[in-house]
């Protein structure tokens, strides 16, 4: 029997946002002997937080694969538990930043209207003069 619980798993100090995917993982095997495969790849990765504080952590990505052992199989494949580990050679950097001031929402939603004014302007100017020389072809009896 291979059932198990991953109660907490991780590569490093944790930083505010990070998921590790297996904490708390539960699998059970019901039918007996089985195999579990767990597939990690790790990925360095450093934290720099508002006060310019950096941590070098890790972060990581799993594939499981799960299957009960029968008894022909029993002597090509061995039940257990196993993890396997790639460590990718590039590294994340995450930089946590401010939010938006209510300064800079102010002016967004000002540059937004202004916009919108402008093109409403452009569309009635155009409306406008099409209108003008439609009714002057229509005065000397040029419009077909």
């Amino acid at each position: 029997n291979v059932s198990h619980r991953i109660n907490r798993l991780s590569f490093g100090e944790d930083f505010p946002g990070q998921v590790n995917p297996l904490d708390g993982v539960e699998r059970m095997s019901p039918l007996g002997p089985a195999v579990a495969r767990y597939f990690i790849k790790v990925v360095p990765t450093v934290y720099r937080s508002l006060r310019g504080k950096a941590l070098d952590s890790n972060q990581f990505a799993t594939t499981e694969y799960f299957k009960a052992v029968s008894e022909e199989d029993r002597s090509f494949q061995v039940p257990g538990i196993h993890f396997a580990f790639d460590i990718t050679p590039l590294r994340v950097k995450l930089t946590e930043k401010r939010g938006r001031t209510f300064v800079s929402f102010f002016v967004r939603c000002a540059a937004t209207l202004g916009g919108i004014f402008t093109v409403a302007g452009m569309i009635d100017k155009m409306l406008y003069s099409s209108q003008r020389l439609i009714m002057k072809k229509l005065e000397i009896g040029k419009a077909s």
